[in-house]
């Protein structure tokens, strides 16, 4: 598969979320903008758990719902995998 690259300088930096956080902090520490990641730990904390709650459990149903027909992942239809995703849904929400 491809992998997405940036060559910055004498960094070299894979994976997309890795990416867009080292361009989000290069670019505050330089004063070309604001930070964009909450300053407080709690609301840092919240952030990062859904992130990680998206990266487990929301992206692995959504990649399901692109399928144009069966098996959908472990679920064995796509309504079940839209109730999954609804609930997780949720779970993310009531972190944030």
């Amino acid at each position: 598969g491809k992998m997405p690259l940036l060559v910055d300088g004498d960094s070299c930096v894979w994976e997309t979320d890795a990416i867009c956080r080292h361009l989000l902090e290069k670019h505050a520490a330089e004063g070309d903008g604001p930070s964009l990641f909450p300053t407080s730990l709690a609301a840092r904390t919240a952030a990062e758990v859904i992130v990680r709650h998206h990266d487990t459990y929301i992206g692995p149903i959504q990649g399901c719902l692109y399928k144009p027909a069966p098996p959908f992942g472990r679920f064995t239809s796509r309504r079940d995998a839209l109730q999954e995703l609804v609930k997780q849904l949720a779970v993310a929400e009531a972190v944030a």
